[in-house]
């Protein structure tokens, strides 16, 4: 009886915590900044080195704003664009999610300071590799038809035997009234 309650004890004490660590860490989505580069100068040596330039798309990355959302859900969302034009609009898109039960908690939330004009687009996509990157190859202004397309190539690299989910979430500034349209190809 003894042995039965010390096991029973180190069991709860150092297994149990152990697992519970393992499996929540597998849940993790990988989060990085919006590759918004063209291209890296080549140098040669004794050479001076250029100051490369990032193209002004007219937005601002905010993969921040979807960091609480966990990769069961980001799974469940996959290759939908999204289009948010206000905090109660945001509001409502994590309350859809926890509703859905997708993650085991309700979904971190954060806050956007929308100003006139603002509007936070994204959409997750998902590619086997051991990296995956949104890579723009154009956007597209209308202001006759209020439309703005973010024309984007998905690149995945390398031979990992995973499926690596990467997000694409921007504020697109001067927005106040257009549509934008996110369309991602693969190779």
């Amino acid at each position: 009886m003894h042995l039965t309650k010390i096991l029973s004890i180190t069991c709860h004490r150092l297994i149990k915590p152990a697992w519970l660590s393992l499996f929540l860490l597998g849940g993790c989505i990988r989060l990085e900044p919006i590759s918004t580069t063209v291209g890296t100068p080549i140098t040669t040596p004794n050479a001076p080195v250029q100051a490369t330039t990032t193209p002004d798309y007219g937005w601002t990355d905010a993969k921040y704003v979807m960091q609480g959302v966990c990769f069961e859900a980001a799974e469940q969302l996959l290759d939908n664009g999204y289009t948010i034009r206000s905090a109660a609009e945001l509001e409502r898109f994590y309350s859809q999610i926890d509703l859905r039960e997708y993650c085991e908690q309700p979904i971190q939330r954060e806050a956007y300071p929308f100003t006139a004009g603002d509007v936070l687009v994204g959409v997750w996509n998902a590619a086997g590799g051991c990296t995956v990157d949104h890579i723009v190859q154009a956007v597209e202004r209308d202001s006759s038809t209020r439309r703005i397309a973010i024309r984007l190539q998905l690149a995945a690299s390398g031979d990992c035997p995973y499926e690596l989910i990467r997000p694409f979430w921007v504020v697109v500034h001067n927005a106040e009234g257009y549509e934008v349209d996110i369309e991602v190809s693969r190779p």
